[in-house]
């Protein structure tokens, strides 16, 4: 019978890449030294560190850590710290405990933090610097968003996929310069937070905020000497097609208004594709109408706790009828089931469309099926619409007397002719 210690040396690293549970990976440490030579590196990548306790052993264990015997040239690893890729903080760290933890780590690509109990300093952010180079994930809580902070975000996250912020403070348009002047972020969340109080009782107009903000990204990055035209051409590209996914969680509503009052004609992120907005109740219909207009690339649309209207539908039906494929409305209790049938009608790409809690009867949507409807808890034998799926919308899609292309014809028509009676009445002298 061939034993553990017979194997290829080559085959286990295949054989511990097949495990993927935390526990079993745990037990293959265990074998043998060999085992624990490559079962190790992978424990150690990923951290989830709950509380205190936690995190004095591990610092513990990094402090101790010594390199074990020479194992074989193809399983040789360096000390854990240098393992750790990945590190979820879940309670307020003080500033002693951070640097504890930072000065074992060598490249961390994703860092979840709780700033409550640190004002960052030189020394702290000496070693946020060191480490935002390499860093793909960040998840800032309770951090204030300093110039400083974001002059570390434009400076040195050129590697930033996707940002999350909550309940931070100093929300403000330096931080929108600095989402800008980092070329790879993909994704950004905003929960809570508030803005910084200065900038905010001076607020430039909306038309100049967002230009503002470009320019002041653009000039903190690279000084114009050192970057030919072409560069910097290159440079504004990026920016402006980085960011895919925006989710808005009950933020500050001047921070609100600031990231969604785009300019209409040149977009900063033209390429995005997915919206989450929750708990904004002081966005108007004229602002979300602004939106779908200059961004006519979103694919997915989520509002939650948003007391959005069919006029909100409607928009997205003329503005997004080619690439919308996704809608999720979460006590919307505003909509009708007219203004749900136009938008599915319009939407040739349309998947999949959630109600939750909307208080649309299943009766308004015989389409859909009784496993995605939900019983009223309060009234006695009503049913509500849930979702509507794949099949169900194929058939509001393929129902007698409809065409779709007359309807998105003369939305289209209606759209232009507002569009030329605007431009009459703002072309015309004014009376004295």
């Amino acid at each position: 019978m061939t034993s553990l210690g017979s194997l290829p040396l080559e085959l286990i690293p295949l054989i511990i890449k097949q495990v993927h549970d935390q526990r079993d990976l745990y037990a293959c440490a265990l074998i043998s030294k060999l085992f624990y030579a490559t079962a190790s590196p992978i424990l150690w990548q990923s951290l989830t560190i709950p509380n205190k306790a936690s995190l004095t052993t591990i610092n513990n264990t990094l402090r101790t850590n010594k390199p074990p015997p020479p194992p074989p040239p193809s399983l040789c690893h360096a000390f854990l710290g240098h393992n750790i890729r990945h590190v979820d903080f879940c309670f307020p760290l003080t500033r002693a405990e951070f640097l504890a933890f930072i000065q074992h780590t060598v490249r961390l690509e994703s860092l979840g933090i709780n700033l409550a109990l640190i004002q960052p300093d030189r020394t702290i952010t000496k070693h946020l610097e060191h480490h935002f180079s390499h860093l793909r994930t960040l998840h800032l809580k309770n951090c204030n968003m300093s110039p400083h902070m974001c002059h570390m975000l434009r400076q040195h996250c050129l590697q930033l996929g996707e940002l999350s912020l909550v309940d931070c403070t100093g929300l403000s348009p330096r931080l929108v310069g600095a989402w800008m002047a980092c070329p790879s972020l993909k994704c950004i969340t905003v929960e809570g937070g508030n803005m910084d109080l200065e900038e905010d009782n001076h607020t430039p107009p909306r038309g100049s905020v967002v230009a503002a903000a470009a320019e002041d990204s653009q000039q903190m990055q690279r000084s114009p000497l050192d970057v030919s035209h072409e560069e910097k051409q290159q440079q504004q590209q990026q920016q402006q097609h980085s960011l895919d996914r925006l989710s808005l969680i009950a933020p500050r509503i001047s921070f609100l208004d600031l990231v969604l009052t785009m300019d209409n004609m040149d977009p900063i992120w033209s390429q995005l594709t997915c919206l989450h907005l929750a708990t904004c109740h002081n966005v108007n219909e004229a602002m979300l109408w602004a939106f779908f207009q200059s961004h006519g690339r979103l694919t997915s649309i989520v509002f939650e706790g948003y007391s959005i209207t069919d006029t909100s539908l409607h928009a997205m039906g003329m503005f997004l009828s080619t690439c919308l494929e996704k809608v999720h409305l979460i006590k919307c209790g505003r909509i009708t089931h007219h203004g749900v049938r136009r938008l599915v009608q319009c939407c040739l790409k349309m998947t999949r469309f959630q109600l939750d809690q909307c208080g649309i009867l299943a009766s308004r949507f015989p389409e859909a099926q009784l496993q995605h409807c939900i019983a009223s808890s309060s009234r006695l034998g009503a049913l509500y619409v849930r979702s509507l799926d794949h099949k169900a919308i194929q058939k509001i899609h393929h129902q007698q007397g409809w065409d779709t292309d007359t309807h998105l014809k003369k939305n289209n028509q209606q759209s232009h002719r507002k569009e030329e009676h605007h431009s009459k009445t703002t072309n015309e002298p004014m009376d004295e």
